[in-house]
């Protein structure tokens, strides 16, 4: 197993990897509902759980989301080569009988090295309403040019789009 911070993976993946325990293998994960997408392989360890498995996944495979909203469904045998040539055979596998509960070791799961795997990705709840303004006045506020509490309300749209937080802005601007 590589220290933490080396390798290909993001540092955070490999330190939750390190308090996982021992590698035991590889599974392949797919992102349910995505046509373009394939399975692809994610290191499992010893004393994972199905939520640290999810994390790892989301940060590997680049979806931006939290654990908290990954849903894994373990594909059965009989169904893999199915769904990896017919995406739209996935329904078959997004079944209750095949969700993997989120606080269970991943062998109590059925997941073992080479698995398969479905995530069904769901959104976080949407912002309370004035919330993105909000957001957007407070990086306003922080703007170095600016100063603290320098940001006119309203004139989110003089940040320069350039920075991440002119394009959180920009986006958010239409609340304003």
């Amino acid at each position: 197993m590589a220290s933490a911070g080396a390798g290909p993976f993001p540092a955070a993946a490999t330190a939750a990897a390190a308090v996982a325990g021992a590698s035991a293998g590889s599974v392949f994960v797919k992102r349910a509902g995505d046509a373009r997408a394939r399975f692809a392989e994610v290191e499992i360890f010893g004393a994972d759980t199905v939520t640290r498995l999810a994390k790892r996944a989301s940060l590997e495979l680049d979806w931006h989301t939290s654990a908290a909203y990954v849903d894994l469904f373990l594909v059965p045998d009989g169904l893999v080569e199915v769904v990896q040539r017919n995406p739209a055979r996935e329904a078959d596998v997004l079944v209750d009988t095949n969700l993997c509960l989120a606080t269970v070791l991943l062998a109590e799961a059925g997941i073992r090295d080479r698995s398969c795997l479905l995530a069904r990705l769901s959104s976080p709840p949407a912002a309370a309403p004035g919330e993105c303004a909000r957001a957007a006045r407070r990086l306003l506020s922080c703007l170095p040019s600016r100063g603290a509490g320098g940001a006119r309300p309203g004139r989110a749209r003089e940040i320069p789009s350039l920075s991440w937080a002119g394009n959180f802005a920009g986006r958010c601007a239409r609340f304003l």
